[in-house]
Protein backbone atom coordinates (compact mmCIF):
# COMPACT_ATOMS: atom_id res chain seq x y z
CA UNK A 1 0.00 0.00 0.00
CA UNK A 2 1.59 3.37 -1.08
CA UNK A 3 1.77 6.15 1.51
CA UNK A 4 -0.45 9.69 1.35
CA UNK A 5 1.07 12.02 -0.84
CA UNK A 6 2.01 15.51 -0.01
CA UNK A 7 0.45 18.17 -0.52
CA UNK A 8 3.07 20.26 -2.23
CA UNK A 9 2.71 17.54 -5.85
CA UNK A 10 1.17 18.75 -8.74
CA UNK A 11 -1.92 17.01 -8.97
CA UNK A 12 -4.93 17.83 -11.59
CA UNK A 13 -7.36 18.73 -8.91
CA UNK A 14 -4.70 21.64 -7.40
CA UNK A 15 -3.69 23.33 -10.55
CA UNK A 16 -2.16 26.84 -9.00
CA UNK A 17 0.70 24.70 -7.45
CA UNK A 18 2.05 23.40 -10.22
CA UNK A 19 3.29 26.96 -10.55
CA UNK A 20 4.21 28.49 -6.69
CA UNK A 21 7.69 28.49 -7.46
CA UNK A 22 8.18 31.46 -4.51
CA UNK A 23 6.36 28.58 -2.46
CA UNK A 24 9.11 26.12 -3.51
CA UNK A 25 12.27 28.59 -2.41
CA UNK A 26 10.59 29.00 0.82
CA UNK A 27 10.51 25.34 1.47
CA UNK A 28 13.94 24.95 0.76
CA UNK A 29 16.03 22.95 3.48
CA UNK A 30 17.30 24.17 6.19
CA UNK A 31 20.46 22.51 6.24
CA UNK A 32 22.81 23.03 3.26
CA UNK A 33 20.86 21.13 0.32
CA UNK A 34 23.18 18.88 -2.55
CA UNK A 35 20.73 18.68 -5.13
CA UNK A 36 17.38 19.82 -4.07
CA UNK A 37 15.93 23.56 -3.42
CA UNK A 38 19.60 24.62 -5.11
CA UNK A 39 20.26 26.51 -8.08
CA UNK A 40 21.55 25.06 -11.55
CA UNK A 41 24.45 27.14 -10.98
CA UNK A 42 25.58 26.07 -7.37
CA UNK A 43 24.80 22.85 -8.23
CA UNK A 44 26.90 22.55 -11.63
CA UNK A 45 30.23 24.60 -9.71
CA UNK A 46 30.89 21.16 -7.89
CA UNK A 47 31.72 18.06 -9.58
CA UNK A 48 31.60 15.76 -7.49
CA UNK A 49 27.63 16.48 -7.91
CA UNK A 50 27.81 16.07 -11.81
CA UNK A 51 28.55 13.57 -14.37
CA UNK A 52 29.29 13.47 -17.94
CA UNK A 53 28.15 11.15 -20.45
CA UNK A 54 29.33 11.55 -24.51
CA UNK A 55 30.14 15.60 -23.89
CA UNK A 56 26.47 16.22 -21.85
CA UNK A 57 27.18 17.16 -18.10
CA UNK A 58 23.97 16.77 -15.75
CA UNK A 59 23.32 16.54 -12.21
CA UNK A 60 23.83 12.75 -10.77
CA UNK A 61 21.01 12.60 -9.28
CA UNK A 62 19.58 12.86 -13.05
CA UNK A 63 22.26 11.00 -14.30
CA UNK A 64 20.74 7.68 -11.93
CA UNK A 65 17.38 8.35 -12.32
CA UNK A 66 17.11 8.50 -16.20
CA UNK A 67 19.54 5.23 -16.42
CA UNK A 68 17.35 3.63 -14.23
CA UNK A 69 14.32 4.55 -15.46
CA UNK A 70 15.76 3.63 -19.20
CA UNK A 71 15.13 0.11 -18.24
CA UNK A 72 11.47 -0.15 -16.97
CA UNK A 73 10.67 2.54 -20.10
CA UNK A 74 7.80 0.69 -21.18
CA UNK A 75 6.17 1.12 -17.50
CA UNK A 76 2.49 2.73 -18.04
CA UNK A 77 2.03 5.77 -16.73
CA UNK A 78 5.61 6.31 -16.58
CA UNK A 79 5.83 10.76 -14.71
CA UNK A 80 2.10 10.18 -14.73
CA UNK A 81 1.63 7.78 -11.86
CA UNK A 82 2.80 8.90 -8.52
CA UNK A 83 5.33 7.42 -6.87
CA UNK A 84 5.79 6.17 -2.81
CA UNK A 85 6.41 9.21 -0.47
CA UNK A 86 8.61 7.19 2.09
CA UNK A 87 10.70 5.31 -0.65
CA UNK A 88 10.82 9.08 -2.87
CA UNK A 89 12.14 10.37 1.03
CA UNK A 90 14.72 7.90 1.25
CA UNK A 91 16.57 8.48 -2.13
CA UNK A 92 16.97 12.12 -1.69
CA UNK A 93 18.33 12.13 1.66
CA UNK A 94 20.38 9.50 0.09
CA UNK A 95 22.13 11.51 -2.74
CA UNK A 96 21.46 14.73 -0.44
CA UNK A 97 24.08 12.47 1.97
CA UNK A 98 26.07 11.96 -1.15
CA UNK A 99 25.45 8.23 -1.64
CA UNK A 100 23.79 6.65 -4.79
CA UNK A 101 21.09 4.66 -3.50
CA UNK A 102 20.20 0.89 -5.03
CA UNK A 103 16.91 2.01 -6.81
CA UNK A 104 15.89 -1.94 -6.68
CA UNK A 105 14.81 -1.99 -3.04
CA UNK A 106 12.29 0.44 -4.13
CA UNK A 107 8.90 -1.64 -4.58
CA UNK A 108 7.28 1.07 -6.56
CA UNK A 109 9.27 1.94 -9.76
CA UNK A 110 7.18 5.48 -10.37
CA UNK A 111 9.01 6.49 -7.00
CA UNK A 112 12.29 7.10 -9.17
CA UNK A 113 10.50 8.97 -11.67
CA UNK A 114 8.89 10.99 -8.65
CA UNK A 115 12.27 11.80 -7.74
CA UNK A 116 13.26 13.19 -10.77
CA UNK A 117 10.06 15.48 -11.10
CA UNK A 118 10.92 16.44 -7.24
CA UNK A 119 14.39 17.24 -8.33
CA UNK A 120 13.31 19.95 -11.40
CA UNK A 121 10.24 21.27 -9.18
CA UNK A 122 12.25 22.12 -6.32
CA UNK A 123 15.07 23.98 -8.80
CA UNK A 124 14.90 27.48 -7.58
CA UNK A 125 14.46 28.88 -11.03
CA UNK A 126 12.67 26.93 -13.77
CA UNK A 127 15.10 24.89 -16.58
CA UNK A 128 13.59 26.97 -19.25
CA UNK A 129 14.74 29.90 -17.29
CA UNK A 130 12.49 32.58 -15.84
CA UNK A 131 13.72 35.54 -18.07
CA UNK A 132 12.67 33.86 -21.39
CA UNK A 133 9.54 33.00 -20.04
CA UNK A 134 8.07 35.36 -22.39
CA UNK A 135 9.95 34.67 -25.35
CA UNK A 136 9.08 31.06 -25.38
CA UNK A 137 5.37 31.84 -25.24
CA UNK A 138 5.54 34.17 -27.83
CA UNK A 139 7.11 31.77 -30.10
CA UNK A 140 4.51 28.46 -29.87
CA UNK A 141 1.84 31.30 -30.68
CA UNK A 142 3.55 31.91 -33.77
CA UNK A 143 2.33 30.75 -37.16
CA UNK A 144 3.38 26.86 -37.69
CA UNK A 145 5.70 27.61 -40.22
CA UNK A 146 7.64 30.11 -38.19
CA UNK A 147 7.33 28.58 -34.76
CA UNK A 148 10.29 25.76 -34.78
CA UNK A 149 12.52 28.23 -36.03
CA UNK A 150 11.92 30.63 -33.40
CA UNK A 151 11.87 28.40 -30.62
CA UNK A 152 14.86 27.03 -31.34
CA UNK A 153 16.45 31.00 -31.42
CA UNK A 154 15.41 31.42 -28.02
CA UNK A 155 16.58 28.15 -26.99
CA UNK A 156 20.12 29.20 -27.83
CA UNK A 157 19.64 31.73 -25.35
CA UNK A 158 19.36 29.67 -22.18
CA UNK A 159 22.45 29.58 -19.81
CA UNK A 160 25.36 26.81 -20.90
CA UNK A 161 24.08 24.68 -17.74
CA UNK A 162 20.69 25.02 -18.31
CA UNK A 163 21.26 23.56 -22.04
CA UNK A 164 23.26 20.38 -21.18
CA UNK A 165 20.67 19.37 -18.50
CA UNK A 166 17.51 19.97 -21.10
CA UNK A 167 18.91 18.20 -23.92
CA UNK A 168 19.61 15.06 -21.67
CA UNK A 169 16.25 15.27 -19.89
CA UNK A 170 14.12 15.58 -23.34
CA UNK A 171 16.52 12.94 -25.06
CA UNK A 172 15.22 10.70 -22.13
CA UNK A 173 11.66 12.07 -22.67
CA UNK A 174 11.53 11.60 -26.52
CA UNK A 175 13.04 8.19 -26.21
CA UNK A 176 9.90 7.56 -24.01
CA UNK A 177 7.73 8.73 -26.88
CA UNK A 178 9.16 5.87 -29.20
CA UNK A 179 7.96 3.40 -26.71
CA UNK A 180 3.99 5.29 -25.94
CA UNK A 181 2.63 1.99 -27.30
CA UNK A 182 3.42 0.76 -24.49
CA UNK A 183 4.06 3.30 -21.82
CA UNK A 184 1.40 4.81 -23.34
CA UNK A 185 3.24 8.02 -22.48
CA UNK A 186 3.12 10.36 -25.80
CA UNK A 187 4.98 13.72 -26.72
CA UNK A 188 1.36 15.19 -25.52
CA UNK A 189 1.03 12.99 -22.40
CA UNK A 190 4.69 13.91 -21.25
CA UNK A 191 4.12 17.97 -22.30
CA UNK A 192 1.03 18.04 -19.79
CA UNK A 193 3.59 16.84 -16.92
CA UNK A 194 6.67 18.91 -17.48
CA UNK A 195 5.11 22.10 -18.95
CA UNK A 196 4.58 23.59 -15.66
CA UNK A 197 7.82 22.14 -14.11
CA UNK A 198 9.92 23.45 -17.16
CA UNK A 199 8.47 27.05 -17.29
CA UNK A 200 7.18 27.92 -14.04
CA UNK A 201 4.83 30.90 -14.17
CA UNK A 202 7.36 33.52 -14.76
CA UNK A 203 6.54 34.77 -11.35
CA UNK A 204 3.01 36.27 -11.76
CA UNK A 205 -0.03 35.33 -9.94
CA UNK A 206 -2.42 34.00 -12.14
CA UNK A 207 -6.18 33.41 -11.92
CA UNK A 208 -7.46 29.65 -12.38
CA UNK A 209 -8.94 30.52 -15.60
CA UNK A 210 -5.54 32.01 -16.55
CA UNK A 211 -3.44 29.01 -15.15
CA UNK A 212 -5.54 26.55 -17.27
CA UNK A 213 -4.60 28.61 -20.10
CA UNK A 214 -1.11 29.25 -19.65
CA UNK A 215 -0.78 25.35 -19.02
CA UNK A 216 -2.54 24.21 -22.50
CA UNK A 217 0.24 26.94 -24.06
CA UNK A 218 2.92 25.89 -21.90
CA UNK A 219 2.28 22.11 -22.97
CA UNK A 220 2.21 23.04 -25.97
CA UNK A 221 5.67 24.48 -26.33
CA UNK A 222 7.25 21.82 -24.44
CA UNK A 223 5.40 19.07 -26.60
CA UNK A 224 6.78 20.64 -29.67
CA UNK A 225 10.84 20.88 -27.93
CA UNK A 226 9.79 16.67 -27.59
CA UNK A 227 8.64 16.45 -30.55
CA UNK A 228 11.62 17.92 -32.62
CA UNK A 229 14.08 16.81 -30.17
CA UNK A 230 16.41 15.89 -33.35
CA UNK A 231 16.29 19.10 -34.64
CA UNK A 232 16.18 21.56 -31.79
CA UNK A 233 18.57 20.31 -29.13
CA UNK A 234 20.86 16.80 -30.86
CA UNK A 235 23.45 19.14 -32.38
CA UNK A 236 22.77 22.43 -30.71
CA UNK A 237 24.34 21.88 -27.32
CA UNK A 238 28.22 22.66 -27.33
CA UNK A 239 30.23 19.64 -25.53
CA UNK A 240 31.98 20.23 -22.57
CA UNK A 241 35.82 19.09 -22.07
CA UNK A 242 35.42 18.29 -18.81
CA UNK A 243 36.98 15.37 -16.34
CA UNK A 244 34.21 14.67 -15.20
CA UNK A 245 33.77 10.38 -15.09
CA UNK A 246 30.54 8.61 -14.50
Amino acid sequence: MQDEEPTQWCLPFSLKKCFKRKERQEQSPKKSSRFFGVTLDSLYKVQENLVSEEGIICPTVVYHCICYLKNVINLEGLFRVSGTWSEIDFLKNSFEEGQIPEFSVCENPHSIASLLDLFLRQLQEPLLSTKLYQEFLSAVALPEADRIKSVYQVLKKLPENNLHLLKYLIQFLYEITLHSEHNKMDAKNLAIIFGPILLGNGEVDLSITETIQIMKTQSSLVELIITNYPELLEESIPKKNASISI
